[in-house]
């Protein structure tokens, strides 16, 4: 493995904290920067200049499924067979995908798509996973978002989780605690398996992949 420079790119100032958190909470070392970039757009962008960047030897994507997980896989296959990765699989890997540089000039490249690699979603589900199992305040929370009638709801079916979580927030010692300082405060439980399957992801990615 040539030395080079790591970078995790994410969608968000909130995915930035979760990672954060996560990594911390589960030993991960601080060598690589973490970047947000608002939008899908631009993530995927900057995924594609930093592959070509021939001064890093890691490169990492957290994106969000959305609608769907295999639409998002896609476009991300998309782009790495475009760049000349090879074997990319036709489906990401439940525990998070890591791929080996095509050449001595790329970078490993790895991706993580929100929630977990398999189902539609965003960053708020993956952070659902972390509520724990037996909490009452997430059934009060799911009946009070969802007895909202449908000509009072504003926010769109897609983001949903999202009006959850943050009701569920809003319910804490601290309302409202932003998703990394809810971690950090352990409302949430960063040792889930989700939360351990991210973090194996990340030292698959930028630990292990470095070794000689």
């Amino acid at each position: 493995m040539r030395p080079g420079k790591s970078v995790l790119l994410v969608e968000g100032r909130d995915d930035l904290f979760v990672c954060k958190e996560i990594f911390m909470r589960h030993g991960i070392p601080t060598c690589f920067d973490v970047e947000a970039h608002m939008g899908v757009g631009p993530l995927l962008r900057a995924f594609s200049l930093y592959l070509e960047n021939t001064a890093y030897s890691r490169v990492g994507l957290i994106i969000d499924a959305d609608e769907s997980s295999t639409g998002r896989w896609n476009a991300v296959r998309h782009t790495l067979t475009d760049l000349g990765y090879p074997d990319v699989p036709r489906q990401a890997d439940p525990l998070g995908t890591v791929l080996t540089a095509p050449e001595e000039d790329r970078p490993v490249a790895g991706v993580w798509i929100m929630p977990d690699n398999r189902l539609p979603g965003i960053l708020e589900d993956f952070i659902r996973f972390l509520i724990p199992a037996s909490d009452p305040l997430l059934t009060y929370a799911e009946a009070c978002v969802d007895g909202i009638p449908a000509q009072e709801r504003r926010f769109p079916k897609g983001r949903r989780s999202k009006a959850l979580i943050h009701t569920w927030l809003a319910w804490q010692e601290e309302p409202g605690a932003p998703l990394g300082l809810a971690i950090k405060k352990k409302y949430l439980e960063a040792d889930h398996e989700q939360g351990r399957r991210l973090a194996d992801w990340c030292r698959r990615l930028f630990i292990e992949a470095s070794d000689p």
